[in-house]
């Protein structure tokens, strides 16, 4: 299942984890930068799938939930030297209920030159990808 026909199983089956990536463009996202987090979702979707895990559907309310705990995470990196950054990420992604999903997701990041902030675009776009990760991960381990 590629293309148009997965998008259709995404959005029927997660449609608030879609619609977290489709409104992007409001908030300055390029369609260029789009297209890397829908590949991130899709990637993340089919991991899911081929693992043969049950996906609760997620809500708005878990997807908040984890986008406030990601926020008191950036606010702890904020300020740190690269080197201590760095190893906050590691330590983030080491403790993750899905570190292999956010592992993906901070490589799809970064092969793409997304994984900093360097305008407001750049931090909608990096929260909301990482909180598909997130969200998954919360699904899936509080099924």
């Amino acid at each position: 299942m590629k293309g148009e026909a997965f998008a259709d199983s995404i959005f029927a089956s997660q449609p608030n984890l879609l619609a977290s990536v489709l409104v992007l463009p409001r908030f300055g996202v390029s369609n260029k930068d789009l297209d890397v987090v829908l590949k991130l979702l899709f990637i993340c979707f089919e991991s899911v799938l081929e693992s043969g895990a049950k996906l609760p559907t997620i809500t708005e309310e878990i997807q908040e939930r984890c986008l406030s705990r990601m926020a008191g995470k950036a606010k702890f990196i904020e300020g740190l030297s690269a080197t201590a950054a760095s190893q906050a990420v590691t330590d983030q992604v080491a403790s993750h209920l899905e570190p292999n999903l956010l592992a993906l997701c901070y490589g799809i990041l970064r092969e793409n030159d997304l994984a900093s902030v360097r305008t407001e675009a750049e931090k909608h776009l990096l929260l909301a990808s990482l909180n598909i990760a997130d969200s998954i991960a919360y699904a899936l381990n509080d099924a």
